[in-house]
């Protein structure tokens, strides 16, 4: 059943059309002869503006128009909970990943022990990785980490850091270039 609302939208079989007289396949269908298809505006000055994904379970996810310049992408658990800003992309262009203060390009803010995972089977059971670690205020290292069984924790095979040091089959290199291991 189609039933015009105005000349500019339609009701059609459950389905809100803006712009067309027949909005098929989705609950609202937008369409245009620009690229301007839909704004959000949030009246209040200070304040964001949000697209939330939700289910009765709770927020799914988030896309934020940060009011001083920027758009956040949040994630949710389907219970409430929500991580803001999981991914930050600054008024500059710069793209944080775990931060909302991105120097650089493309910035990856970690804890203790991660980082990135490069994988190479579909069941992330192979997988390299690179590791940031960090031994009080003063010192930090990362580990190159190779997997090269299925399903088994990647080995360092080489660590840089602590105190300029570089080790080689060692995670605490006592010089700066400590390689330990068997010959081979």
């Amino acid at each position: 059943t189609q039933t015009a609302l105005s000349r500019n939208y339609v009701y059609y079989d459950d389905n809100v059309g803006i712009g067309t007289i027949s909005p098929t396949g989705y609950r609202l269908v937008v369409e245009n002869t620009s690229e301007d298809l839909l704004k959000l505006h949030n009246s209040t000055d200070g304040l964001d503006s949000l697209i939330s994904f939700t289910n009765p379970g709770g927020t799914l996810a988030r896309i934020q128009g940060i009011d001083n310049g920027g758009l956040g992408f949040d994630v949710g658990n389907n219970a409430g909970g929500i991580i803001s800003n999981a991914m930050f992309v600054k008024n500059n262009g710069n793209v944080g990943i775990g931060t909302t203060v991105p120097q650089t390009k493309l910035a990856i803010g970690s804890t203790q022990g991660s980082g990135i995972d490069f994988l190479y089977d579909a069941t992330n059971n192979y997988k390299h990785q690179i590791k940031n670690y960090w031994n009080s205020n003063t010192d930090s290292r990362m580990d190159f980490n190779i997997g090269r069984t299925s399903g088994v924790t990647p080995v360092t095979i080489m660590s840089v850091g602590y105190g300029g040091n570089v080790g080689i089959g060692t995670t605490t290199p006592l010089a700066k270039l400590d390689i330990q291991g068997t010959q081979g």
